[in-house]
């Protein structure tokens, strides 16, 4: 009798197939896991910058309070507001941890630090002869602003086309 013998590789492409999509799926499970980490990373990022300008928002509305008060006690006093104006510009615990300054011109300017590099800057104008019950400032500034300054880096030769 003859016989041959019969070589068969069914059982190795199976094998490869399966050890195949093992790895697929062991690949797309890392990524998925990188890509989680990120977004988690960058969810934590955003929620403490969120928290910051909120935090610096409230302060700053605890000094629009301050000033608001001093506007309306010169007011009732009718001496609206050079009185209140002079008696802020005077103030040296908000000219220090405020950053408080009152200009000429009837502006009042302040910043609330968010991080190490950016602030809320926050400037006021007093309304010239408001009415009993109007308001007596407007805010002309309530903006988050860069403390520090951009360095330009030099991204050297850029490619414009041809080869030379």
């Amino acid at each position: 009798m003859d016989k041959k013998k019969h070589f068969s590789m069914n059982v190795g492409i199976s094998w490869i197939l399966v050890i195949f999509i093992l790895l697929c799926l062991v690949t797309f499970g890392v990524l998925s896991m990188v890509s989680a980490n990120s977004d988690y990373q960058m969810s934590k990022k955003t929620a403490d910058r969120v928290t910051a300008f909120y935090e610096a928002s409230s302060r700053a509305q605890d000094v629009l309070k301050q000033i608001d008060q001093e506007l309306a006690a010169s007011f009732s006093d009718g001496s609206f507001p050079q009185s209140a104006l002079a008696k802020l510009a005077k103030d040296q615990e908000l000219a220090d941890s405020h950053s408080l300054s009152v200009s000429k011109e009837n502006t009042i300017s302040f910043s609330e630090t968010l991080s190490d590099t950016q602030a809320l800057s926050v400037s006021l104008e007093t309304v010239q002869a408001p009415a009993q019950g109007e308001q007596l400032y407007r805010i002309t500034c309530w903006q988050v602003v860069s403390t520090v300054e951009w360095d330009y880096e030099d991204t050297g030769e850029l490619f414009n086309g041809t080869l030379e």
